[in-house]
């Protein structure tokens, strides 16, 4: 219940994704977007739906063209911004060909918060993102995506380990060494991670760090099988995809 200590001090966040969540929460003021979330969601009797959310994220962690366009990403901050929501901005990896075009983005970005004195997280899932920001730390807080924050992922895990001592060895990875985090800290002002329920009890170190919920993601590539499947008619398909025309919205 909304009295377990435990939320007293957690943030509620959600996550706006895809092209779909965008417009809505463009189009609608934040009590009647998280209504209908929460319905869409079947969440409305739960008692997770009758807490504030107070930040959001904005951005997809596993696809590059599920990401906003600098119109959209504008309007969703200035709106933010507006209703007195935080904003972490999530980006996914790296690829050449896309690293002046992002490069570009993340200085649009930064001179947009320093006009509006408006101080944002950065949800890093490439090593290569954090010389793109790194003299811009006065407004961008890096955060550890999931992508770099390695797990094993696998809905058999749970029910294929043998024993409750073989399913303890996979609650901890290299975050939970102190060294590693010192050495996050101290080499890229590090020291928020995201983290995913992923099947089996995990150890988050302490800290303030996140938590997705309910769901995680078990495979991520460039080259999307869901793509090739209804471009071509074929799952095995696969290509890099530019101009998506974002088929996950209606199919899985």
């Amino acid at each position: 219940n909304l009295e377990h200590p435990l939320l007293e001090d957690c943030e509620l966040a959600i996550q706006l994704d895809h092209s779909t969540y965008y417009e809505k929460y463009l189009n609608h003021p934040i009590a009647d977007f998280m209504k209908m979330y929460w319905e869409e969601n079947t969440f409305s009797n739960h008692w997770l739906s009758k807490k504030r959310v107070t930040r959001l994220y904005i951005g997809n962690e596993f696809c590059h063209n599920l990401f906003p366009n600098w119109n959209q990403l504008i309007c969703m901050l200035e709106k933010a911004r507006s209703e007195g929501l935080d904003v972490t901005i999530s980006f996914t990896y790296l690829r050449e060909e896309l690293l002046s075009q992002t490069e570009q983005g993340i200085n649009q970005l930064y001179d947009w918060c320093k006009k509006m004195n408006f101080p944002i997280e950065l949800v890093i899932n490439d090593w290569g993102m954090l010389p793109l920001i790194q003299k811009k730390t006065d407004l961008f807080t890096p955060v550890l995506g999931v992508l770099l924050n390695k797990r094993r992922k696998d809905p058999r895990i749970k029910y294929k380990a043998k024993c409750d001592k073989e399913l303890e060895q996979f609650m901890c990875n290299s975050l939970n060494n102190d060294f590693y985090q010192e050495n996050l800290q101290e080499k890229y002002g590090m020291n928020r991670y995201e983290y995913e329920s992923c099947g089996y009890p995990i150890e988050i170190p302490k800290g303030r760090h996140s938590l997705h919920i309910p769901f995680y993601q078990t495979n991520t590539s460039q080259y999307c099988p869901l793509y090739a499947r209804c471009k071509e008619g074929r799952r095995g398909k696969q290509r890099f995809v530019n101009g998506c025309s974002e088929y996950c919205s209606e199919y899985v």
